[in-house]
């Protein structure tokens, strides 16, 4: 017949808590049907604890669930059953696992069905002994984990030397994460699709973008292969040409200007390319350079021609202060701004250059370190009369050479004494037609002289 065995009593039970009932003194088989007929134990779990069954002896064993009943049969040489602890449910109103023994032959009565228990499973389930899940010492590829909704199976897959994360998005598995053992280790996002950054992003060392089109160095250098900048309905590019030369051009293709180991190049096409800035500052000298060639109304090559529209002025400041306005028709000077206490106006050219006057851009004098001279047919104009080609000069001793210098013989001498000086000056033999001639005055007197060559 049945008999209950003492309760086991499981209050304050951890994860891994032991117990032992011995059960020894009871018959375990049916001497005349040793290995068919064989008595059993009924464990009932009225506790919160979901428990591992191990008999002593013969090692047969069972799992039983919180609230829940099972049955285990005897072998002959049982004597004691181990109950150890792998879980516990919080706050159980009963905590007790009541045992009974069946002798052999006896009736058993089914298990119940988990549920019909007083025990609440209701909570988190206490795996506080299982803090680490390992998969160690198995070959490489070794599937670990996988999950996946109906339709779209291993969205996450995790192997013990590379996984691959993936999100299901309208239906369809979208990777979003990869480590590889070959290649790059750390692959994010799929082609086709768009990762977004909520936050910030720190990247320590170089960067490689749009293909290799856009590099970083990781300390602070980018390299570009071009720049489309949207202004005004367009788009100008500044691009890399390859040979060290940075280039701009308009959407059209039209290169408006070229930077280059010798600077800003702005006549880099054909046609006109205009500098247009509210302020051009220059930190040192701003030159002209031979190779800014102008061939409207053909001026010079080394020209550097400076324009305005119509009705405004050219202005030279010195500190934001004006110092000269250009107009179509005169120059102004600041008058504060003139040299010297006498108000001289000054134009300085380098040795060897020439200051020109020009009307209409044709040359009618200019001035070199001989003098002035009148170009082409243009000619010097006096009330009665014109001169051409003309050299002055002043002697203070009585009898001098003249050498006039004019690359011509000279057609006209005139000579004259200082004005409010005695005597009277003259010409020497051998003036007309010479290279050079004599000149005297009287005594006590300089003297002027003045050629023209016609």
């Amino acid at each position: 017949m049945s008999t209950p065995l003492p309760l086991i009593d499981l209050t304050g039970a951890s994860v891994g808590t032991q117990k032992s009932l011995n059960f020894s003194q009871f018959v375990k088989v049916n001497p005349m049907y040793p290995s068919s007929v064989k008595a059993h134990l009924g464990l009932f779990n009225e506790s919160g604890c979901g428990l591992q069954l191990t008999m002593q002896a013969s090692g047969r064993g069972q799992y039983l669930p919180a609230g829940a009943w099972t049955n285990i049969e005897i072998e002959s040489n049982d004597g004691a059953i181990s109950v150890t602890v792998i879980y516990t449910l919080p706050n159980p109103p009963v905590s007790m696992l009541n045992v009974v023994y069946y002798a052999p032959g006896e009736g058993i009565p089914d298990s119940y069905t988990l549920g019909n228990s007083p025990i609440g499973i209701g909570g988190t389930v206490n795996t506080s002994s299982v803090q680490t899940l390992s998969n160690e010492g198995n070959a490489l590829s070794t599937l670990v984990f996988d999950a996946g909704p109906a339709g779209n199976t291993n969205v996450i897959q995790i192997y013990n030397d590379h996984f691959v994360w993936s999100v299901v998005v309208g239906g369809v598995a979208h990777t979003v994460l990869q480590g590889q053992t070959t290649g790059n280790p750390l692959l994010i996002g799929k082609a086709g699709d768009i990762s977004e950054v909520l936050g910030n992003l720190k990247v320590d060392g170089s960067s490689n973008l749009d293909g290799g089109n856009i590099t970083t160095s990781g300390t602070g250098d980018v390299t570009l292969k071009s720049i489309s900048i949207p202004f005004g309905g367009t788009a100008p590019k500044i691009s890399n040409d390859g040979s060290g030369n940075i280039n701009i051009d308009v959407p059209t293709g039209t290169r408006i200007a070229q930077v280059n180991t010798t600077g800003i190049d702005l006549t880099t096409n054909a046609g006109t390319n205009n500098l247009t800035a509210q302020n051009v500052t220059s930190k040192g000298t701003l030159t002209a350079p031979s190779s800014i060639i102008n061939t409207v109304n053909s001026q010079a090559a080394t020209d550097l021609v400076l324009n305005v529209p119509t009705g405004q002025a050219l202005r030279v400041k010195n500190n934001n202060v004006d110092l000269y306005d250009f107009l179509v028709n005169q120059l102004s000077m600041n008058p504060a701004y003139i040299n010297s206490s006498a108000g001289d106006m000054i134009f300085n050219v380098q040795t060897g250059n020439t200051i020109r006057f020009r009307v209409n851009n044709v040359d009618q004098a200019h001035i070199d370190v001989n003098g002035v001279w009148p170009d082409s047919s243009n000619a010097i104009n006096f009330l009665a009369g014109r001169l051409f080609r003309l050299k002055t000069g002043h002697s203070a001793v009585l009898t001098a050479t003249i050498t006039h210098g004019l690359g011509a013989t000279p057609q006209i001498v005139l000579m004259t004494t200082d004005i409010g000086q005695p005597g009277s000056s003259n010409v020497g033999a051998g003036s007309v037609g010479a290279t050079t001639f004599a000149g005297s005055g009287a005594a006590g007197s300089g003297w002027w002289w003045l050629c023209s060559s016609g």
